[in-house]
């Protein structure tokens, strides 16, 4: 241990040009351990934010806070929409919507029974999801029926025309039609 020290010693305070050679190569090596080592990290960081873009892209209207409404047995709820549509849920019916609607449509989220009054906005689709259904108001006035536990869907249109879809059938309805979906068969 003592020689140890001595030796040490003897490096540092002996030949001045070998202590300069070794410390250029230690200075060498500390530089090119530090450049892989940075640029790992810079490696790192970018595809992290490249992947955090791309998922924040993706699920840029996924994250949207969401207003949910749960209507009691035996009692009836009015809502007036962020867009001024108005809707009249039943009892037991539960629906879900954006605190602010997305640029491109006003998405609803029902399970239950509503009557909707859409107030007009070609710019932005309005559209209730029931089950597997999607249900596209054209600026109407309409009734959709679809409580999970029911086998079946039904859409009644009162005024101007709605445009009724699952993964293969589309219907469009003029104002008095009415389309009941089975659920179990997946066909109107």
């Amino acid at each position: 241990h003592r020689e140890r020290k001595l030796f040490n010693a003897m490096i540092l305070i002996g030949n001045p040009k070998w202590t300069a050679i070794n410390t250029t190569k230690r200075n060498r090596y500390f530089i090119r351990e530090f450049l892989k080592i940075a640029s790992v990290i810079i490696i790192a960081v970018s595809i992290t934010a490249t992947i955090f873009s791309i998922t924040n892209e993706h699920h840029k209207h996924v994250d949207i806070a969401m207003q949910t409404i749960i209507v009691p047995a035996g009692q009836r709820v009015n809502i007036e929409l962020p867009d001024g549509s108005n809707v009249w849920l039943n009892a037991g019916t539960q629906m879900q919507y954006p605190v602010s609607f997305m640029e491109d449509k006003r998405e609803i989220i029902l399970d239950g029974e509503a009557y909707f009054e859409v107030a007009k906005n070609k710019d932005k689709r309005f559209i209730v999801c029931c089950n597997d259904l999607e249900i596209e108001a054209l600026g109407t006035t309409f009734d959709v029926k679809g409580y999970c536990d029911d086998h079946s869907v039904t859409t009644l249109l009162a005024e101007g025309s709605v445009k009724v879809s699952n993964k293969t059938d589309v219907t469009l309805l003029k104002p008095g039609e009415k389309v009941e979906y089975h659920k179990n068969k997946q066909t109107f």
